[in-house]
């Protein structure tokens, strides 16, 4: 491949920027074609040991797009990069390394009014042995959660996107999946949205500490069928095979990905909790807080008797829905209605964590 179609230092920028190389190959073979010598080609590499089993390659409308992680010099990127052309022009294919332009998403856009009904659930798994704040979710667990985010994630007309390392790409409902896996690691798994414009957004974002977020925008802001979708949503992760440890609805921004952020950000002060994100090697047990919809697993424990103000409906085979009966008071406004946020709270007091208990917890490491 001659040196002019490698376009080795935009790549490499970019590989500096969002920690993984990434380049797409622009040639006139069908897409299977593309992707099988960009495959070839990839596999004649010595790729870092660090990125053993991670990336890849995948379709997009662009070309067959690769991914290569765990490169820790800017030498090292294009020296790979160079063989990756060595190993293309050796097929007899002709055609351009390209990077991967970073496509403009509406997710979370901070000038735009992006708040909608969030969906935040805890996956099962263990927590990182080399960062307390990873934590890494089996993966029969997390090819059960994507496969119920490929299949709600979508919209009439909707524009996809996909979210590797930091970047977005646009592409086809088809290409979504292996397009994941090529920024995927065993501790994150990035997002993908679906969009028709600024009023009108699926998201779904893999976060820290083993969570997902499924975050739906309406043009009509009504909350009936937004909370009723994420409700459905939040059973359906109960029903196939114990994906979820605990799950929550509440307003929140939609692209969020941060366990703290999604629960301590627009939400009023909590006296029994100062952060969130230190609970959450308790969640399995105990919940951050009240909320108008939560999904609690087997090990949480209801009062008894439960107040009237809450309604609690069998989720799988040991899980629980449970939703308070006034849902207006807790999604019609930005925050939930004082009253009834602190009433919820008194009437579920022993499942509330503590930041005596999450510190304890933290302190063991």
């Amino acid at each position: 491949m001659e040196s002019k179609r490698l376009f080795a230092k935009p790549i490499v920028r970019s590989w500096a920027k969002i920690g993984v190389l990434r380049a797409y190959f622009e040639s006139e073979l069908p897409e299977a074609a593309a992707v099988e010598v960009l495959e070839r080609a990839r596999a004649s590499l010595e790729l870092p040991a660090a990125g053993t089993g991670l990336g890849g390659v995948a379709p997009s409308p662009l070309g067959a797009v690769t991914a290569i992680h765990g490169i820790v010099s800017a030498a090292e990127a294009h020296g790979l990069l160079a063989a990756l052309a060595s190993g293309l022009e050796a097929q007899g294919v002709h055609g351009s390394l390209r990077p991967l332009p970073n496509e403009d998403l509406l997710v979370g856009a901070p000038n735009l009014d992006t708040f909608g009904f969030t969906a935040g659930v805890c996956l099962p798994g263990q927590m990182g042995p080399e960062e307390f704040s990873r934590r890494i979710v089996p993966p029969e667990v997390m090819d059960a959660v994507i496969e119920t985010a490929l299949g709600w994630c979508q919209l009439s007309s909707g524009t996809h996107y996909v979210g590797t390392a930091w970047s977005y790409v646009k592409c086809t409902a088809e290409q979504r999946r292996a397009l994941l896996a090529t920024g995927s690691t065993p501790i994150n798994l990035d997002s993908m949205a679906c969009v028709t414009g600024s009023d009108e957004i699926r998201s779904v974002e893999f976060g820290d500490r083993g969570t997902v977020y499924f975050g739906r925008l309406d043009p009509d802001r009504r909350l009936e069928p937004a909370v009723a979708d994420r409700r459905e949503l939040l059973a359906s992760q109960a029903d196939q095979a114990d994906q979820a440890e605990y799950g929550c609805i509440k307003r929140s921004r939609l692209g969020t990905a941060l366990w703290d952020v999604f629960h301590d950000y627009d939400w009023p002060a909590r006296p029994h909790l100062r952060y969130a994100s230190v609970g959450r090697t308790l969640m399995k047990s105990l919940v951050p807080d009240a909320f108008g919809v939560q999904l609690l697993g087997p090990e949480h424990r209801l009062p008894a008797p439960l107040a009237p103000i809450w309604k609690a409906d069998p989720a799988g085979t040991a899980s629980t829905i449970l939703q308070h009966m006034d849902l207006p008071a807790w999604f019609e406004g930005p925050l939930p209605e004082p009253e009834t946020l602190e009433e919820a709270r008194r009437s579920i007091k022993p499942l509330l964590m503590t930041t005596a208990q999450a510190e304890e917890v933290r302190s063991k490491g």
